[in-house]
């Protein structure tokens, strides 16, 4: 605070301490006086307050006002030196200036680079998308051909199947009429052998297997008939247990009294025993 504002201030106080006097003297000859008094000391001491308030700016103001004097006669006395500085500042602050151009110059560069790159490899990655969808069609296609490949195999397969069952059906029917055949053909040569017309009744020879044996892998077969029961070679014999039909014999050995036969065929692979019956069968 300066100088003045402190004579300010005192010149202030000191009246203030007069008036509280003066009010304290009048208090003590009238006491009727004693609230206007009071009001009095209010109203003053406002005002005081007032003009304190003021006091204080007036001499902030006039300390600003010294303080901006000071400065301006500094600034008088170093203005050469700050003429000097502001143009190295400014000379040092154009520098700078003209180097970030350059160097913004050079980004700019590098970005309309990096620009031209991912514009390039953007291109790179539809032309790579591109043949990507074309190889995604491709396998899926391929797939596709590949599922209907095994679809024609696997029917191919099937029908292969049910061709070779229909084929094993008809070479175990071919065999069963080869078999007739020459059984048929095998009665016909007896039937010329020995004379009879094959148009002729043809009588039944019973007969019981007596013994079967096996003979270099061939079932030999024991009849109780032989040539004096009319049996001769080349005759077919159906054996059977009880009502059961067990399979063929054919005779190839004859004796007087029994006569020797090889098994020609039996149902389901069942085995000819003995004590078997057995009897010749029509030749047509």
């Amino acid at each position: 605070m300066s100088g003045l504002a402190k004579v300010f201030l005192v010149i202030n106080l000191v009246l203030a301490l007069l008036f509280l006097g003066t009010s304290a003297t009048l208090f003590g000859v009238r006491k009727d006086f004693k609230e206007q008094a009071e009001e009095l000391t209010k109203l003053y001491k406002g005002n005081f307050d007032k003009q304190k308030i003021e006091i204080e700016k007036l001499a902030e103001k006039v300390e600003l006002q010294a303080l901006v004097i000071s400065v301006q006669q500094a600034d008088s006395v170093n203005s050469d030196a700050l003429k000097k500085d502001l143009a190295r500042k400014l000379s040092d602050a154009e520098g700078k200036l003209a180097a970030a151009t350059t160097d913004n110059a050079t980004k700019q560069a590098s970005l309309d680079k990096l620009t031209a790159q991912i514009a390039q490899v953007s291109q790179e990655t539809q032309g790579l998308a591109s043949r990507l969808q074309q190889s995604e069609d491709s396998r899926t296609k391929a797939v596709e051909e590949c599922r209907l490949a095994v679809e024609d195999r696997n029917r191919q397969f099937l029908e292969s199947v049910a061709l070779r069952d229909e084929i094993a059906k008809y070479k175990e029917q071919n065999s069963l009429l080869r078999d007739e055949k020459e059984t048929l053909e095998t009665r016909l040569a007896l039937l010329t052998r020995i004379g009879r017309d094959p148009g002729d009744s043809f009588r039944e020879i019973l007969a019981k297997v007596l013994n079967v044996r096996k003979v270099h892998d061939t079932d030999l077969v024991m009849l109780s008939v032989g040539s004096d029961d009319k049996v001769s070679e080349g005759m077919v014999f159906n054996v059977s247990r009880g009502d059961t039909y067990v399979g063929e014999v054919k005779v190839v050995k004859v004796l007087p009294k029994m006569s020797g036969a090889v098994v020609t065929y039996r149902k389901n692979g069942a085995e000819i025993k003995a004590n078997d019956d057995a009897k010749t069968t029509p030749l047509f």
